[in-house]
């Protein structure tokens, strides 16, 4: 119990940890590209419109057309550089914070990892110290409810139909939770 505990714990700040250097690591690129293109439009203005209009002749505008575009867009330089980074470097600037991003992947990870140990922990409440095949079979159950009601947040959210989302997350689910356990077998020995 101990062990699932302090895993779980260690486990989240882990997996927040990541996504906050992950996160920070995307603001800092798209500063430093939002650096350089500013850099590049105040140098050399003329190139960073023959660059738009190259750009919107690829996507099927004719020539003209794709430069009456541009030279609209050039009339304001900082929404000019808002478009290059979109349309040059497909790259569009998040309101992310990485310290927010960190704590909600850390909490949600630490919720649904301690689900699998409600059974368990309501049985050591009630004295009983022994993992028997009923309380495997309750943390299976309980494992399955959660990650059902996982996959209907990821149909709502994400907009995939829930008879798609249940499955695949209960299948991820399943193969994380039989990669643990094998790992647990192999390095116990058994």
């Amino acid at each position: 119990m101990a062990l699932g505990i302090s895993s779980m714990i260690g486990d989240g700040l882990g997996m927040g940890s990541a996504d906050y250097l992950g996160t920070k690591s995307d603001d800092e690129y798209m500063t430093q590209e939002e650096n350089r293109e500013r850099r590049e439009i105040e140098n050399d203005f003329e190139a960073e419109k023959a660059e738009m209009v190259e750009i919107y002749t690829e996507m099927g505008l004719e020539g003209p057309v794709a430069t009456e575009i541009v030279d609209i867009l050039g009339q304001n330089k900082e929404g000019f550089l808002k478009i290059m980074m979109i349309e040059e470097l497909q790259l569009l600037a998040g309101e992310e914070n990485p310290f927010t991003n960190s704590l909600v992947t850390f909490f949600s990870f630490v919720i649904f990892a301690f689900t699998p140990l409600i059974p368990i922990v309501i049985a050591r409440a009630q004295g009983l110290n022994k993992l028997t095949n009923a309380i495997v079979l309750q943390t299976i159950l309980v494992s399955v409810f959660f990650m059902i009601v996982l996959g209907l947040g990821k149909s709502f959210v994400g907009g995939l139909p829930w008879y798609c989302a249940v499955p695949e997350t209960i299948l991820v689910g399943a193969l994380a939770a039989g990669a643990a356990y094998g790992t647990g077998v192999l390095f116990s020995g058994g």
